[in-house]
């Protein structure tokens, strides 16, 4: 595991992917494309979780576990750093009624 800086590089790095025009193959956007999928797909399956068991004293481990199936390396962090990394880009994002 990098330190905190390679975190904070591989997580701008992995924004600019949507930033830039894609140099890919289509078989090498297929598979990214894949790999999305499956970690939004993994993610909602822990959310669906949460709602549907209603289990108070499981729901951190199960927003880790949410958390992790879209950036390992965000769910890595502590929880502060983490809250600080989303809700300062979120911040950066103008809002539907800005836009």
């Amino acid at each position: 595991m990098g330190n905190h800086n390679d975190i904070i590089k591989q997580e701008e790095d992995d924004i600019k992917i949507f930033d830039r025009p894609s140099k890919n193959t289509s078989k090498e956007l297929i598979a990214e494309l894949s790999k999305a999928r499956n970690a939004i797909n993994e993610c909602l399956q822990v959310l669906t979780e949460m709602r549907y068991f209603k289990e108070k004293h499981k729901m951190m481990g199960l927003a880790w576990n949410a958390i992790h199936a879209l950036s390992p390396e965000l769910a890595a962090l502590n929880a502060d750093e983490a809250y600080s990394r989303v809700h300062s880009k979120l911040a950066n994002i103008p809002s539907r009624s800005r836009l």
